[in-house]
C-alpha cells in the first residue's frame, strides 16, 4: 500500500463526520414503514449506521484491492488469535468507565452529583434500540479501530494521528451533545488501547458495547424520569 493509498483512506475520517452532519436525516431506513416508530436516539443511530456501513464496505473493499486481498485478511484473522482473559477486564473498565463519565457529565452540565449507585444499574432498553446499538458498535470498531490499525499498520506515524482520529470519532457524537464529544473521544482512545495490548478484536467489541448498554438505561432513565 503506497502512501497515497494511506492518505485517501485517512481521509475518509475526516470526510465521515461531515458526511453525518450534512446529510438530512430522512433515510430509507426511516421511510420504509418505520416512521413514527423510531425515538430520538434510534433515528440518531441509523442515520449513523447506514452512513459509517457504507463508508467501512468501501474502506474494506479498498483495503483488499490495494493490498492484493491476502494481506488484509490475514491480518484480520492475527487480531482473533489475542487472550480472551481481556473480555472480562473490558467488562469492568466498561462499568468504571461509564460510571466516571456519569458522574463527570454530571458534575459539568447538570451541576449537580448522583451517588445513587442503583441509577446506574437501572432502566430498561427497548430490544430495537440494544440491537442497533450493538451493530454499530461492531461496524465502528472494524471502521475506527481494527481498519485504522491496518491502514497504519506498515508506516511510523506520528502519536498526534491517533489522538486525532479518536477525535473525530468524538466529533461524530456531537448530536448528542458537546460534552459527549469529550467523552467519546476517551472511549475511542480506551478502545484503541484495548486492541493494541489484547491483540483481539472482541475486547474492544465487549467494552463498547457495555458501555452503550449502560448509557441507554441512562437515557431511558431520563425517558421516563
Amino acid at each position: 500500500m503506497s502512501a497515497f493509498d494511506q492518505v485517501f483512506l485517512l481521509g475518509m475520517y475526516i470526510i465521515l463526520p461531515f458526511l453525518l452532519y450534512a446529510l438530512p436525516i430522512s433515510l430509507p431506513l426511516e421511510n420504509a414503514g418505520m416512521k413514527g416508530k423510531l425515538n430520538g436516539f434510534e433515528k440518531i443511530g441509523l442515520k449513523y449506521f447506514f452512513i459509517l456501513s457504507i463508508a467501512t464496505l468501501f474502506q474494506i473493499f479498498l483495503c483488499i484491492n490495494l493490498s492484493e486481498g491476502k494481506a488484509y485478511i490475514h491480518f484480520l484473522t492475527e487480531y482473533f488469535s489475542g487472550n480472551y482473559w481481556w473480555i472480562p477486564l473490558a467488562t469492568v473498565t466498561s462499568i468504571l468507565f461509564f460510571v466516571m463519565d456519569f458522574f463527570f457529565a454530571n458534575l459539568f452540565i447538570n451541576k449537580i452529583i448522583l451517588l445513587d449507585i442503583n441509577y446506574y444499574f437501572t432502566g430498561k432498553v427497548r430490544f430495537k434500540t440494544n440491537l442497533i446499538s450493538t451493530v454499530i458498535v461492531v461496524v465502528e470498531e472494524l471502521f475506527w479501530r481494527l481498519n485504522f490499525f491496518y491502514i497504519t499498520s506498515a508506516a511510523d506515524i506520528s502519536f498526534s494521528i491517533y489522538i486525532f482520529i479518536c477525535l473525530l470519532f468524538g466529533i461524530t457524537h456531537y448530536s448528542y451533545g458537546i460534552y459527549n464529544i469529550f467523552s467519546k473521544t476517551a472511549l475511542a482512545a480506551i478502545c484503541m488501547l484495548l486492541l493494541f495490548v489484547s491483540h483481539h478484536f472482541l475486547v474492544p467489541i465487549v467494552f463498547h458495547s457495555v458501555y452503550n448498554i449502560f448509557v441507554l438505561k441512562k437515557y431511558r432513565m431520563e425517558e421516563t424520569g
